[in-house]
């Protein structure tokens, strides 16, 4: 994209599902925001997506969630905001319980969030001063685990797995598994088996960020760790009901007959971009984020819903 386009269109991260391999299509959101990082969960015999929930206004990012199935509800509820970009809602299911690990590079930490009474609250910190996006929970013969991906520089990352005690508060045994010299080994969603085989969803950004989707079958027995890429999901692969331009897919997920993926789409043109951008760097008529920027932490965010 040359500088005139990027200065009169964005591109936007959009959410799509499908259910049972029909075409997928696009998850709603009011006007002014948009959504990446979508997670499946189940509750009470519902669906409901989790995901990464910007203001565009204000460039801040929290985790915000719906009803999916089986009735797409229009409106957005706030889980949880931090101070900082919040993206990467790993949500998931350990002893009864319900969890989520998001990411919250802004602080170098990860975190773990419960949920208790219908809120979402901190819960545990398991790693500091460490630059680990999108960490990703699994289980093997009941154990709990997490993938860390660790990021020294552009070509210098590493993937650890790393043994969590059952009550999920700190970490038992680190193991550096992988290492990478190229934006590539990035968790992209929640690990799922079948068959008997473990997998993960990996997103690679060696040409460009976004550039696909890989799954891989992976096998770790405590000390050593494999795996094997299985297949690709490629921008062009996504078929979506009012399809539009799509440059890039960079998480998935899956649950019983529902698949869900995040799609980087080509923005429109707009006329009053560039005053926009003016006025985020300038911090006015409510455009940009402040120091400490809480948007939505008090429900004002339910406004705009």
């Amino acid at each position: 994209m040359n500088s005139n386009n990027r200065l009169f269109s964005a591109n936007r991260w959009k959410i799509a599902y499908r259910i049972n391999k029909s075409n997928f299509k696009y998850v709603s959101f009011p006007r002014g925001f948009w959504g990446a990082d979508p997670f499946l969960l189940k509750r009470d015999g519902k669906i409901y997506v989790y995901c990464e929930y910007t203001n565009e206004r204000k460039s801040k990012s929290f985790i915000s969630f719906k009803e999916l199935f089986p009735n797409e509800e229009k409106k957005w509820h706030t889980a949880f905001e931090f101070e900082g970009h919040t993206s990467y809602p790993c949500v998931f299911e350990h002893n009864g319980e319900l969890f989520m690990i998001p990411e919250t590079t802004f602080d170098k930490s990860v975190k773990v969030l419960k949920l208790i009474n219908n809120e979402w609250e901190e819960y545990s910190c398991l790693l500091s001063d460490i630059n680990a996006p999108d960490t990703t929970f699994f289980k093997i013969d009941s154990k709990p685990y997490i993938f860390v991906y660790q990021i020294f520089s552009r070509d210098n990352r590493l993937l650890h797995i790393c043994e969590l005690n059952n009550e999920l508060t700190q970490i038992v045994k680190d193991i550096a598994v992988k290492k990478y010299t190229a934006p590539d080994g990035r968790p992209g969603g929640n690990c799922f088996s079948k068959d008997g085989k473990l997998y993960r969803v990996i997103q690679p950004g060696i040409t460009r960020y976004g550039e696909k989707i890989c799954i891989a079958n992976f096998g770790f027995d405590g000390k050593s760790y494999n795996e094997k890429i299985v297949c690709e999901i490629l921008p062009s692969d996504i078929c979506v009901k009012e399809r539009k331009h799509i440059l890039g897919v960079h998480t998935f997920n899956k649950l019983d007959d529902i698949e869900i993926i995040d799609l980087l789409v080509k923005g429109k043109f707009d006329i009053f971009r560039p005053f926009k951008l003016l006025f985020k760097r300038l911090h006015i008529f409510g455009f940009g984020q402040y120091e400490k920027d809480r948007i939505f932490i008090d429900k004002k965010f339910d406004k705009n819903n």
